[in-house]
């Protein structure tokens, strides 16, 4: 029977590989694009002056004016191209001012012409950052009936309290497990947001609530403990729960963290779509959003993607900027994931390679990738509040990288 069990198995891990390298290729969502104004239009609300509050729906009443401002400007610019409501996909107006919209290319040769029009980017798919080898491992219940803390975590500095925090871990992802036993979650619906459509935050894929377990799972009795142990997560799902989402779609849970952030906040990441020339320039929209929130002041982590590749060419990952930070890939014994991408767009590493964590439902499962890693690097850069101390080098792929640490 183990046999059997075992060769069924390595035919998911080898079907897993084909899928990987088929669905890491750049694909448009047809008909669809993101159209960014001009800043000295409507200027974005975190590049404004930040409300003076720490109190999260203080700070969007306080700004809600502009924001209106910004959402009123976008729509006279659709309006002017005889856009139809219906058409709108998501609006923007804190982390950019625009909107994503189902487009024909009249009406795209029309918003280009517009004078208040930055731009008018094509819309991308998105992913997990998976490959063959994010693998589930499932676990009997009596394997995790003891709190276990990994070498993910004990190789970043071991766990430190994060539970009294006030800031918090926003999970860009597959949603989290809203009643997880291990997890501090934040269930508030103003907080936690799907911009999935027919999607609720609960995540029915499991990947969200694994990676939000490695930054934050609590220092209790049971199951494992995150980096900044019961720190406050928040799911914003921007991938579905097969794994699937759009560049809009993580630029509009982007918008919302800016809507509730402070300053100190941080943001995972968890994405990729691979195979992008010039790639940090290669969707503006994207790439203002990242920066823009950076600068504003709530830090944002993002996996190196799992090619075994180039880094350079993986979206989001390939974006550096103020407080954005890629992490690789490696294992237990220092060793280069051999899944993980690298090049100069990789910060910091962390263990990612067969993690242990929780999972959906209430359970816990181990996982690899770089998916994995960036968790990591997350939960030590909010017990800081501050970028990761290096726990000394890797050489990887010819470059030596910083093994992060809190």
């Amino acid at each position: 029977m183990k046999n059997i069990s075992m060769t069924f198995l390595l035919l998911i891990f080898v079907a897993n590989a084909l899928f990987a390298q088929k669905g890491s290729e750049p694909k448009p969502i047809p008909g669809q694009f993101i159209v960014v104004l001009k800043e000295d239009v409507a200027k974005p609300v975190v590049n404004q002056k930040r409300a003076a509050t720490t109190d999260r729906e203080s700070k969007e009443q306080l700004t809600r004016t502009a924001r209106t401002n910004n959402l009123t400007k976008a729509r006279e610019v659709a309006s002017k191209s005889n856009l139809k409501a219906e058409v709108i996909v998501f609006e923007y107006a804190d982390i950019l001012s625009g909107f994503a919209a189902k487009l024909s290319d009249s009406e795209v040769k029309s918003l280009r012409a517009n004078p208040n029009v930055e731009g008018v980017y094509q819309d991308y798919e998105v992913q997990i950052v998976s490959n063959a080898t994010e693998y589930d491992e499932c676990l009997e219940e009596e394997s995790f009936a003891a709190q276990t803390t990994t070498c993910a975590v004990t190789k970043a500095g071991g766990p430190v309290d994060g539970s009294t925090k006030a800031t918090w871990i926003w999970i860009l992802d597959t949603g989290i497990d809203m009643d997880h036993p291990d997890l501090n979650v934040q269930t508030s619906a103003t907080f936690a947001k799907s911009f999935i459509a027919g999607q609720t935050v609960e995540d029915g894929n499991g990947h969200g609530t694994h990676v939000a377990g490695i930054a934050a799972a609590k220092n209790n009795s049971i199951g494992v403990v995150g980096v900044s142990a019961g720190a406050k997560v928040v799911p914003v799902k921007v991938l579905s729960n097969s794994g699937s989402g759009s560049f809009s779609g993580i630029i509009s849970g982007l918008n919302h963290v800016a809507m509730y952030d402070i300053a100190g906040d941080v943001v995972n990441m968890s994405i990729e779509a691979y195979g992008y020339a010039n790639c940090q320039n290669s969707n503006p929209a994207l790439r203002d959003a990242i920066f823009n929130l950076g600068n504003a002041g709530t830090f944002v982590v993002m996996a190196a993607g799992n090619e075994s590749a180039n880094a350079n060419l993986n979206l989001p990952g390939c974006i550096n900027g103020n407080r954005v930070y890629t992490v690789g890939s490696i294992t237990c014994t220092n060793a280069c994931s051999n899944f993980s991408n690298w090049g100069n767009s990789v910060d910091w590493v962390a263990v990612g390679s067969s993690v242990y964590s929780t999972d959906k439902n209430g359970g816990y499962t181990t996982k690899s990738g770089t998916s994995m890693a960036s968790p990591v690097v997350a939960g030590v850069i909010h017990a800081r509040n501050n970028p990761p101390l290096s726990a000394g080098n890797v050489n990887c792929s010819g470059a030596n990288y910083s093994i992060a640490r809190r």
